[in-house]
């Protein structure tokens, strides 16, 4: 007796009567009845449709099927199985390849010939056709309703407003014309008001959050303590001013961020030409929120004087890998001002809310200035034998040419060529079908239109597996800018420009610098440092140590090329 998996998928918990997961259950096992076919396991997914590699439980099929444990994949209906074209062909092709069936509980099936074939891809390119046009009535009518003034997405309600739920008018507690209004809570609005005119007074995001913090004022979740990114997201807010906003933010979805370990969820700010606005009750005036913008924008060398320091934003703490934050410190004996580095999660000058209980990290600090005498002694020993550059990236290379690719990045290359190879074919069948009905008499454009879609997709494939083939096998040459080592010299050298200045030109060429502590002397020393540079490799970093082997001995430098570990 052949074995079988059976496969059901919905995109939300709350899918309609008739396609639901135990409807879909039950007609893909009288399927299997039928079929006289034993199935070893059952597998159910709640996730779009427009997914592939992120649907766990379909790759799990695969490999059932793949590994020879069950030899026939039944799904309810072929827009269950997915709504990805590319991805439909690919589970039709991993399938057949071993041999294994494809059924279908709606009874449709598909010969293994070139008319199979096409009307495979035709139904497929529907299902596929048919979401994009549920998401865009669905954004259509989410846009409809904000230019009435309603706001749609009512599952956050900015600091001083919230927004009227449809479950808060079922219950009594609102009026239905309140629906997705906002209605302003006047204990938080007088917060908010109070945060802009600090900020504009005190021109730190982090001075609103000290004084937030001596104010015992807890922020909009509960919390204790405030995080700079609230601020300016408060700050940046327009509904403030009396104009609400829809569409500010593009959800997008990307499985090939897999292969670097990322969420494929991301969400990317959309131009201000495509938000739908509407008037809101206002908190503050016009003239208060353009200030405090303008002030925003001007950047930070204006507004809070932190880059006063060479390595300003630049020194990460080793240990947590949070940033450090420059403390002053003066020479009692000498009078000269310097500076220390301290973990920003321990001391409180700059997050007050880490005196709270136990600290986060260390309390180790850094001398500022050892640290800068390090790092020129570190770069000049660098650029002066550019050479040694070029040996850590080749170094590099043969390492991660020895290594197996990774299933993810293989995976993809796999499904590149199987989309190439479909797309061909169906140019052929969609080229012939043009001139067949040319012949008797029709003009074919339905035809050409999936010729021309076809031909797109395989382009748009072959650029991908280029890429992809690029990254694997021929790296870029390694490149540093050492136009910008140069420039920074040239002017240290020249002794008439500031530590502010300094930290400006050295951000051109170096991402990340981590303070390593002293082998024997437990604060403010430092035993070394390790600099990050940035380079034209998005998957690896170039990395130049520099370790104190004892004192009055010369510092060992070494440098190697790094992979990135996120």
């Amino acid at each position: 007796m052949e074995t079988a998996v059976i496969y059901t998928r919905v995109s939300t918990h709350s899918q309609e009567d008739g396609t639901s997961l135990a409807a879909q259950a039950n007609a893909c096992y009288e399927m299997a009845k039928s079929l006289d076919l034993e199935v070893t396991e059952y597998i159910e997914e709640t996730m779009s449709g427009g997914l592939y590699m992120a649907r766990t439980g379909l790759q799990r099929a695969l490999e059932l099927i793949e590994s020879g444990k069950a030899s026939v994949l039944i799904t309810y209906r072929l827009d269950r199985t997915g709504r990805n074209l590319d991805g439909l062909r690919d589970v039709k092709k991993r399938v057949e390849m071993v041999g294994g069936k494809l059924v279908f509980a709606d009874g449709i099936s598909f010969e293994k010939n070139a008319i199979g074939n096409f009307m495979f891809t035709q139904l497929g390119a529907v299902a596929e056709l048919e979401r994009e046009m549920i998401r865009d009535r669905c954004m259509k009518g989410l846009r409809e309703t904000a230019a009435k003034g309603i706001q749609p997405s009512r599952s956050y309600s900015p600091l001083g407003y919230y927004i009227v739920k449809k479950n808060d008018v079922l219950r009594g507690q609102y009026t239905k014309d309140q629906e997705g209004k906002y209605i302003i809570i006047p204990d938080q609005a007088e917060l908010v008001e109070k945060i802009f005119n600090k900020y504009i007074e005190l021109r730190s995001l982090r001075g609103v959050i000290g004084w937030l913090f001596n104010q015992d004022i807890p922020s909009q979740k509960g919390h204790s303590h405030w995080l700079p990114c609230t601020i300016r997201q408060i700050l940046m807010n327009p509904v403030y001013k009396g104009l609400g906003t829809y569409g500010r933010g593009k959800h997008r979805l990307d499985e090939k961020r897999l292969a670097e370990n990322l969420n494929i969820r991301f969400r990317k700010n959309a131009p201000e030409s495509d938000w739908v606005t509407f008037e809101t009750p206002a908190i503050i005036t016009e003239e208060i929120w353009e200030n405090a913008n303008s002030t925003l924008i001007s950047g930070r060398d204006n507004r809070s004087g932190r880059s006063r320091y060479m390595l300003t934003g630049m020194v990460m703490c080793p240990d947590c890998h949070s940033r450090m934050y420059a403390i002053k410190i003066r020479n009692a004996t000498e009078g000269v001002r310097s500076y220390g580095l301290g973990c920003s999660r321990v001391y409180p000058f700059k997050a007050p809310w880490a005196t709270l209980g136990e600290p986060a990290c260390k309390r180790t600090r850094y001398n500022g200035r050892i640290l800068e005498s390090m790092l020129m002694d570190a770069l000049n020993y660098l650029f002066s034998q550019p050479e040694i550059i070029q040996k850590a990236f080749d170094k590099y290379t043969k390492a991660q040419k020895a290594k197996p690719k990774l299933p993810s990045v293989a995976s993809e290359i796999r499904t590149l060529k199987s989309t190439i190879e479909n797309a061909r074919k169906m140019e052929i069948q969609a080229a012939r079908s043009v001139i067949i009905a040319q012949v008797n008499g029709g003009d074919g454009s339905a035809y050409e239109s999936i010729r021309q879609e076809s031909e797109k997709k395989r382009l748009h494939a072959d650029a991908r597996l280029l890429e992809l083939k690029e990254q694997n096998t021929e790296p870029k040459p390694f490149q540093i800018n050492t136009d910008g080592w140069k420039e920074f010299q040239q002017a240290v050298f020249a002794g008439n420009i500031s530590d502010a200045e300094c930290g400006t030109l050295l951000e051109q060429f170096i991402d990340i610098i981590y303070p390593l502590p002293h082998p024997t002397r437990a604060n403010y020393a430092t035993g070394g440092l390790e600099v990050y540079f940035k380079t034209n490799m998005p998957n690896a970093k170039l990395v130049l140590s520099s370790i104190k082997d004892g004192h009055g001995k010369p510092a060992k430098m070494s440098l190697e090329v790094r992979p990135n570990l996120t």
